[in-house]
C-alpha cells in the first residue's frame, strides 16, 4: 500500500498541501492545487487510481474522483533532491503568470 501526501508530509514535518507543493517544486507534480498530476520523473513513484460512485440518475449524484498514492521509495529519492539542489527544480514562474498567458482575448460587443 502506498502512502498519501498527508502520510508523506508527517514523515517531512509538513502538511498535505505543502507536502504536494513540495513534490511539485522538485519535479514529482505538475499542475496547480485541487488538479495535480503525475510528471514522468514522479510516474515512478505515484500510482493513480480512479474511483466512480456511478449510481446513475443525475449527474450531480455521479461522483468520479482520483486517488494518488506514493511508494515507499518517494522519501528517499526526495530527500536526495532536497539535499542535491536546496532551492527546487521549479521554473520560478508564478502561477499568477501561468494563468495570464492563457486568458481569453476580449472581444468587442
Amino acid at each position: 500500500m502506498g502512502k498519501s501526501a498527508r502520510v508523506l508530509g508527517e514523515e517531512f514535518g509538513r502538511t498535505a498541501r505543502e507536502m504536494n507543493a513540495l513534490l511539485k517544486q522538485y519535479g514529482y507534480l505538475d499542475g496547480n492545487p485541487g488538479a495535480y498530476g503525475v510528471t514522468e520523473k514522479g510516474q515512478q513513484y505515484a500510482k493513480e487510481q480512479y474511483h466512480s460512485r456511478g449510481t446513475g440518475c443525475y449527474a450531480q449524484y455521479n461522483r468520479n474522483w482520483e486517488t494518488r498514492t506514493w511508494s515507499e521509495d518517494t522519501v528517499a529519492a526526495l530527500r536526495a533532491d532536497m539535499e542535491a539542489n536546496p532551492g527546487g527544480f521549479d521554473d520560478g514562474e508564478s502561477p499568477a503568470k501561468e494563468e495570464a498567458i492563457f486568458e481569453p482575448e476580449p472581444t468587442e460587443s
